[in-house]
């Protein structure tokens, strides 16, 4: 496992407005997430695919002045935005993965995967890490486990840290980190009344 890796956080969370269902719960999961990174380091994604231009970037916004530095701070949308509000990071879907390496200021970039051949392009991107999914059956959408197996050829596939996504609940959490995986990623495991406790367990099973 390349060095960088090492300094990557284990815990990459999904703040999904979808699942959220509005922005005023979206925006309260970020700040107890924001509260939640007191002493700790993990990684956010601002996730609210379902908006306009406008009202994405005005969200991003607003998500990025909710979270202070000790979070790595990612958007899924456009790198440029992400940028111009002082994200740490980008998370390209696995359709929206760049045809060639991409041109970014940005030091963290994730790229979503399902195949071998989604990482071989995500690394053609200059991906810095990959979110592989879904490794069981989410709780939050419909979608077939790919498996550990398949989890595990990822891994083994490429020299970048693999996030594992998809039913990673806490008693799953060493299974994935079993077969290579680098960390896990979670929408629903965190997106809970009490997130702050949440990502605390998230953090102690997975070192």
């Amino acid at each position: 496992m390349a060095a960088a890796t090492l300094e990557l956080p284990r815990l990459y969370v999904i703040a999904d407005l979808g699942y959220m269902g509005s922005i005023g719960p979206w925006l309260g999961l970020l700040e107890r997430l924001n509260a939640a990174a007191e002493g700790h380091r993990f990684i956010v994604q601002v996730r609210a695919t379902a908006l306009g231009v406008a009202e994405f970037a005005a969200a991003a916004r607003q998500a990025r002045r909710l979270i202070g530095d000790q979070v790595l701070l990612v958007l899924n949308g456009p790198a440029a935005v992400a940028a111009e509000l002082g994200y740490d990071g980008v998370h390209w879907p696995e359709t929206r993965i760049p045809s060639d390496a991409a041109d970014s200021a940005l030091a963290f970039r994730s790229a979503a995967v399902h195949s071998i051949a989604a990482i071989r392009k995500a690394e053609g991107a200059s991906a810095t890490a990959l979110v592989f999914s879904p490794v069981f059956s989410p709780r939050w959408k419909a979608a077939d486990a790919a498996g550990v197996d398949p989890l595990r050829r990822a891994v083994g596939s490429t020299a970048l840290p693999v996030y594992a996504l998809g039913g990673v609940s806490l008693d799953r959490v060493g299974v994935c980190l079993d077969v290579g995986a680098h960390g896990v990623a979670t929408v629903s495991g965190v997106a809970v009344a009490t997130p702050g406790s949440a990502v605390a367990e998230y953090l102690r099973v997975t070192g």
